[in-house]
């Protein structure tokens, strides 16, 4: 399975926040030569290595959900009501098509509505002045059933449509790249070290919630207990919207975070390892005094974590149609493995 199938494999499966067992299934099916626990939120654990006496143990970690919405309540006319699973964006979120689980596990489909007036004038005269976004609580879906609560119950997760689609050269479009690519470059760095001698014991850990303020990753490095970790997420792309100090280049390789919260000395041997590999890499400092990512969880869990971050160049985050490079994504891995070998 090359990076790009794998990217299909694992975008093309449903998983919001606490709902993440389809797409824990799918990246169990690449450990079967393993073992794998789950801990009591879901985050799925893979022993790569134990650690041998005296010896460390690393945790590689990349949360699995992906942001959406649920249902909350039924309106006349089969419409029903939505509130957000993460952080969905409201202006990706109008007008689009979304899929609807049902109360027997199948999906449906629905179409989400505008409140009018949206413009403030029927019609697309009206100046910029009356625009008015709306919440998401304001926005109907239309399931076309007559009566929706027999077949949608309340909670019910519902996902925005997209598929998986290859771009110009490494370049590729689908959902939920924020955190499946991430995933992806645990399991490409897995690969890379399934049979080379280390001197840590090595975990990874597929998280859950990280969507809904981290809580999985909290969860499953407590469970864990490593003395060191490697945080991968997906980090702001340079694009018209985004530029230098925000986000890094797409296809130059991950970010390498800096930040007060992160481990210095894992910062500079993450640097030392990119160099001396050739491996492209962007560092980036992070401004203020949290990542946003689940490195704030992992690093300050138990007695505290040792804690590193990279970060996957990703444009349109949290949109249906989020695009990335295959690139860095295998760029990612092969930074990891080669840090796992260095690490003591």
């Amino acid at each position: 399975m090359d990076t790009y199938e794998l990217i299909e494999a694992l975008c093309g499966q449903s998983g919001i926040p606490s709902r993440e067992h389809p797409v824990m299934d799918a990246i169990r099916a690449q450990f079967k030569d393993f073992p794998c626990a789950v801990d009591p939120l879901g985050g799925l654990h893979v022993q790569l290595r134990a650690p041998q006496r005296g010896e460390k143990t690393l945790l590689l970690e990349a949360h699995a959900d992906r942001v959406g919405l649920v249902v909350t309540d039924y309106l006349q006319g089969g419409f029903v009501r939505v509130a957000k699973a993460g952080g969905a964006d409201e202006a990706a979120l109008m007008g689009s098509r979304i899929r609807i689980q049902s109360r027997d596990g199948s999906w449906l489909t629905g179409v989400i509505g505008l409140p009018f007036p949206y413009p403030a004038k029927p019609h697309n005269s009206a100046p910029a002045s009356e625009y008015k976004m709306p919440q998401v609580g304001e926005l109907f879906v239309d399931t076309g059933l007559a009566e929706p609560e027999k077949q949608i119950a309340r909670g019910a997760q519902c996902l925005l449509e997209g598929d998986v689609r290859r771009l110009s050269g490494t370049r590729v479009s689908a959902p939920a790249l924020d955190n499946r690519a991430g995933c992806a470059a645990l399991i490409l760095a897995a690969q890379m070290l399934a049979d080379q001698p280390l001197g840590v014991g090595l975990r990874l850990l597929f998280a859950s919630r990280e969507e809904v303020g981290g809580a999985g990753a909290k969860a499953g490095a407590f469970y864990a207990e490593p003395d060191y970790a490697v945080v991968v997420d997906t980090g702001f792309a340079i694009s018209p919207d985004v530029d230098k100090k925000d986000g890094v280049e797409m296809g130059a390789g991950p970010e390498i975070d800096c930040s007060p919260l992160l481990d210095e000395k894992m910062y500079a041997l993450m640097l030392r390892c990119a160099q001396e590999q050739g491996i492209p890499h962007q560092p980036f400092v992070l401004a203020g005094r949290s990542t946003g990512t689940d490195a704030d969880g992992v690093a300050v869990t138990g007695p505290g974590v040792r804690t590193a971050l990279l970060s996957v160049p990703v444009r349109f985050m949290h949109h249906p149609a989020e695009v990335c490079d295959l690139k860095d994504i295998e760029s990612t891995a092969a930074l990891l493995a080669a840090f796992a070998k260095e690490v003591r």
